[in-house]
């Protein structure tokens, strides 16, 4: 069962949690509901003749579907078969196109591309094929299936409206039994009425019996009360005095006995004075030390954060910068150094290449004095070959035989005389670029010395600059020593301090068992003593326990005999009224059973057969 804010209240299946039936937390009133039944039937019943006359036409449409559709059907039937198989085949078909249609998209090489688009193509030609083929299928099949839809229609409509007509006809019978119904739950509100009267009766009745019990019971347990408290009082007024005789000796016996306990506990004042003092000491000595190390570490604290500040704003960066220019010398020193041994290797380059210069002039001098030789023989044999040719030397017998040697000396002397020019050049040349190669090793040697003393006069300005940084990194030292001096003071006070108080808190220490001792043995002494003075304190407890209870208990009797002294004639009163309402009631009953009987037997007689069977 379930509700809602709308007032509606549902009620389901627990196993299936099918919904059966739903009503109002609100229902109408009977009268409303009745007026509603008579109208609903009052439209129901004209609508039933119309209703059977649709059903009975409906039912006649069938026959006449029946046999459209067998006409076609011979040659309808198998094509609409077919044309079912064609359609989903070009679903299926059309599906796939699209498939490789993505996969031309995808396709990430030339291959795959091909490959997708040659299986769109046969899909493309596939759903072409079908639709062909099932345009020619759908030219048998739309009459089939135009008479199967129209056969289903007709068929639909029947069942409409024999629906129709049957819940017309339920409905119908459920309204006429529910004005019934609806007018015996009217009269049956009367029957209620007469009954919760009987009923009400009855219960008034049996409340006065029951109530004159109770009051007459209450009356005598008061009575039995008075009696009972009055000997309470009694004897509680016979006890008082003698418990207050006890008690008041009692309490001057304790007072003696609790008066010999006085030095002791005296004693035991001084002993715990005496520790008091002494752990008074400890922890004075003891917040001594804490306050010792609270001062030395807020002023430690205070140099330390003072010392770290300085650092960070002087000493640090100084730091960084001295080591950036010591960086910065050293480095201009290996330069300066590379520049020198730069130098000095240039000035031994300039010292060789003069020696190859010397060597290669030399060469060159010889080479020339073999060259003007060889063209001395030149000159010679060319003077030789000239005398060889003259007129008087044409009609010598040795003419020719001269001629040919001469003339063999002079191509020789030529030749030889081109071997040693060739070689002369050769000569020239090597001194002509050992003497270039003397002016380069000079520049050179200028450019490395140029460029040490450039480097040895850089190096002095960065040492000035280290030694300034220095400097300046030291004055600062000691300024952040004296941001500190402070807290190392502070250490040296607390450890200078802290020994005596330490040696004071020890001592104190040491002297507190005996003190402790001291008290435990007064106080054993005290129990000792204090055994009969804690005895008799509690016979005087228990006396005055007693006598308060014997007070309270006559108190209570006291009460108790005014609280049933009053009520007494309350209860009188009660039943004299419960014997009056009693007498005017009980005549009633018999005729309003009468009354509800008659009107039980009118509704019964009132219910549907159906409503009778159930309530035998």
């Amino acid at each position: 069962v379930s509700s809602n804010w709308l007032g509606e209240i549902r009620f389901f299946e627990s196993e299936t949690g099918r919904e059966v039936t739903q009503v109002s937390s609100n229902p109408p009133k009977l009268a409303d509901r009745l007026a509603a039944s008579e109208k609903r039937l009052a439209e129901l019943t004209p609508a039933l003749a119309p209703a059977e006359a649709a059903a009975k036409a409906a039912e006649a449409r069938v026959p006449a579907a029946e046999a459209a559709l067998a006409k076609v059907k011979e040659a309808g039937e198998p094509a609409s078969k077919k044309l079912a198989e064609f359609e989903a085949k070009l679903v299926e078909q059309e599906r796939s196109a699209n498939y490789w249609s993505g996969m031309v998209g995808k396709a990430k090489t030339p291959a795959e591309k091909a490959k997708a688009e040659k299986a769109l193509e046969a899909q493309r030609k596939a759903i072409a094929y079908f639709k062909t083929e099932a345009g020619k299928a759908r030219d048998f099949a739309a009459p089939f299936r135009a008479a199967e839809a129209e056969l289903a229609k007709a068929k639909a409509d029947l069942t409409a409206a024999q629906a129709n007509v049957r819940n017309i006809v339920a409905e119908t019978a459920a309204h006429r039994e529910r004005i019934i119904a609806l007018k015996a739950a009217q009269f049956n509100v009367g029957v209620l009425t007469e009954q919760e009267k009987l009923a009400k009766l009855e219960q008034d009745i049996a409340d006065l019996v029951a109530a004159k019990a109770e009051n007459e019971a209450a009356k005598v347990a008061a009575a039995a009360r008075i009696e009972s408290s009055k000997k309470t009082i009694a004897q509680n007024e016979e006890q008082l005095p003698k418990l207050q005789a006890e008690l008041d000796a009692l309490k001057a016996e304790f007072a003696a006995l609790d008066k010999t306990l006085s030095p002791l506990r005296v004693s035991e004042a001084e002993a715990m004075g005496k520790i008091e003092a002494q752990q008074k000491l400890i922890d004075t000595q003891s917040e001594a030390i804490v306050r010792l190390g609270q001062d030395r570490d807020a002023i430690v604290a205070v140099a330390t954060a003072a010392t770290a500040a300085y650092r960070e704003k002087y000493t640090t960066p100084l730091r960084a910068r001295l080591t950036e220019a010591t960086a910065k010398v050293e480095e201009l020193k290996k330069a300066a150094e590379a520049a020198k041994l730069l130098a000095v290797k240039a000035q031994e380059g300039v010292v060789a290449a003069k020696a190859a210069l010397r060597a290669a002039s030399a060469e060159a001098e010889k080479a020339a004095a073999v060259s003007k030789t060889s063209a001395d023989n030149v000159a010679a044999a060319e003077k030789a070959y000239g005398e060889a040719r003259t007129f008087s030397a044409v009609f010598s017998f040795s003419y020719f035989s001269r001629k040919k040697q001469t003339e063999q000396a002079v191509a020789e002397a030529r030749a030889a005389l081109g071997t040693v020019r060739k070689t002369e050049a050769t000569k020239v040349a090597a001194a002509a670029h050992a003497e270039a190669n003397v002016a380069a090793a000079n520049r050179v040697t200028e450019s490395a010395v140029a460029a040490h003393l450039a480097a040895e006069k850089l190096v002095a300005p960065a040492g000035v600059a280290v030694a300034a940084i220095t400097k300046e990194r030291s004055a600062h030292l000691v300024e952040r020593e004296k941001l500190a001096a402070p807290g190392v003071a502070a250490e040296k006070d607390y450890a200078a301090k802290l020994p005596a108080l330490q040696a004071s808190v020890q001592k104190a220490k040491e002297g507190l068992p005996v003190l402790e001792k001291a008290l435990v043995a007064v106080r054993a002494q005290l129990t000792e003593a204090g055994k009969p003075v804690e005895a008799k304190r509690l016979l005087v407890e228990a006396a005055a326990k007693t006598l308060e209870l014997t007070k309270s208990e006559k108190a209570n009797a006291e009460k108790a005999v005014a609280a049933a002294q009053k009520d007494i004639p309350q209860r009188d009163k009660n039943l004299e009224e419960i014997a009056k309402s009693y007498a005017e009631l009980t005549p009633q009953v018999e005729p309003l059973k009468a009354k509800v009987k008659a009107v039980q037997e009118q509704y019964f007689a009132m219910l549907p057969k159906r409503e009778e069977v159930k309530k035998n």
